[in-house]
């Protein structure tokens, strides 16, 4: 015998009648709002990266952030303190990457600070022809993750024999 059974019940069906219009009121409400257009034109990649930011031309030195998710062309970080849309930053993802780019918003939500960062430039801090790219990498290369793909990306600009390789991988 079990002790699970399906029961077809309406949840509003036991609620007063006031409380039924109150719900459908705030319901056409909700519908009423305007829904955020999404103007993104690349998928976000969600990244959990520690980070140090400062701003470019700022006094305030360097200070710990965590990189939320990553496009070919943005992130969105979460730092502690607020910053002026428009500021210019330098993003340290040690032993990886330092990228630069512009404050695009800051949004406060519980005593953190959520910024959008329009990317203008990535520097990888290991030598672009130090190694080779491998094949596998280089046959996903359209659907890697932005911050793999600009590094392979890099690599590629100064290395012949990987985009030789790139090369034979599309004919095929």
């Amino acid at each position: 015998m079990s002790l699970l059974r399906t029961v077809n019940v309406d949840p509003l069906a036991e609620l007063p009648e006031a409380e039924k219009s109150a719900l459908d009121s705030h319901s056409k409400v909700i519908s009423s709002l305007p829904q955020r257009l999404e103007r993104r034109r690349e998928p976000r990649h969600a990244a959990c990266e520690i980070i140090e930011v400062q701003v470019i031309g700022g006094s305030g030195g360097r200070f710990p952030g965590t990189m939320l998710d990553i496009s070919r062309s943005g992130t969105k970080i979460e730092i502690e303190k607020p910053l002026s849309e428009g500021a210019y930053l330098e993003i340290v993802l040690p032993s990886r990457a330092i990228m630069i780019g512009e404050a695009r918003y800051c949004r406060s939500a519980n005593r953190l600070y959520y910024v959008g960062v329009k990317i203008e430039g990535v520097y990888f801090t290991q030598a672009v022809s130090a190694r080779h790219v491998s094949k596998e990498l280089l046959a996903g290369y359209k659907s890697l993750p932005p911050l793999t793909a600009m590094e392979v990306g890099n690599h590629l600009a100064a290395c012949s024999r990987c985009r030789n390789e790139l090369a034979a991988l599309s004919a095929e």
